[in-house]
């Protein structure tokens, strides 16, 4: 199927391995995983990542024909969500699911085949690509959210990967990588001088850099660091002074103690 891309993989690979985790906590009567286990593929995979990465798609230059297929495969994973709530959900799902489509006289989602694992959609290493990409999109958003880098301004990443293996499979994510991190240009770290100017952050061994310069008024960022260093100094300064009073050391209970040291 031409129209089927990472993305799709992921989730579909994503889908059938939750419907094993589901049914497997359901026989053994796991309630409370088994509604993690829904929480997570619908809350987390399919709202936060595959429909946002579906709509870089549906938004993209692809041709009508492949974004009627990428509509389609979004709305046949949700209604097989809906299926696999509907045990704990009934009414909600039920009123969702007779929206979904025309339903005949009678028909009901209580009624509808209940999902069953095709396990040759299944792929834990597609799977482990796609949370690799999305901590790393999570790490460029979060660093992006710091320094009050407005989301429609574009920014540059460099990466520095500590062997290939990361390397490769980022490649394959990176028009996703770009689109949901807003991103202009992806460079490749070759070697070990790390650019000036920059925020970084480390994902699986992988360090992302973001120079900042003509981004962020650095003087401001230079003040902003400068007081996290005071905090940080003064944090430890305190605690060095409480693990030096003997009579602390003493009296106070080991807990609090190594806490302190801890800290």
């Amino acid at each position: 199927d031409a129209s089927l891309d990472l993305a799709d993989r992921w989730v579909l690979s994503r889908l059938n391995s939750t419907v094993m985790e589901l049914n497997k906590a359901l026989d053994n009567f796991y309630i409370n995983d088994a509604t993690k286990i829904l929480y997570d593929f619908i809350w987390h995979d399919y709202c936060d990542w595959f429909i946002e990465m579906a709509k870089t798609r549906l938004y993209g230059a692809e041709p009508d024909e492949v974004k009627k297929v990428v509509l389609n495969r979004a709305i046949f994973i949700y209604e097989q969500a809906l299926k696999l709530l509907h045990p704990f959900m009934p009414f909600v799902t039920e009123e969702i699911w007779q929206s979904l489509s025309e339903r005949k006289d009678g028909e009901s989602i209580m009624t509808s085949p209940f999902p069953i694992t095709d396990e040759k959609w299944i792929d834990k290493e597609t799977e482990a690509d796609g949370l690799f990409m999305q901590n790393v999109v999570n790490a460029i958003r979060t660093i992006r959210g710091e320094l009050d880098v407005p989301p429609s301004k574009e920014i540059n990443i460099i990466l520095n990967f500590h062997g290939t293996e990361k390397e490769k499979h980022l490649q394959k994510y990176e028009s996703y990588l770009k689109r949901l991190t807003k991103t202009k240009e992806v460079m490749l770290l070759r070697d070990s001088q790390k650019p000036r100017h920059s925020a970084s952050a480390v994902v699986d061994n992988v360090e992302i850099f973001i120079p900042l310069e003509g981004l962020i008024n650095l003087d401001t960022e230079r003040e902003r660091i400068q007081k996290e260093i005071d905090r940080v100094r003064g944090l430890y300064t305190s605690t060095e002074k409480k693990l030096n009073n003997e009579s602390f050391i003493s009296k106070a209970p080991k807990e609090v103690v190594d806490h302190e040291r801890n800290k």
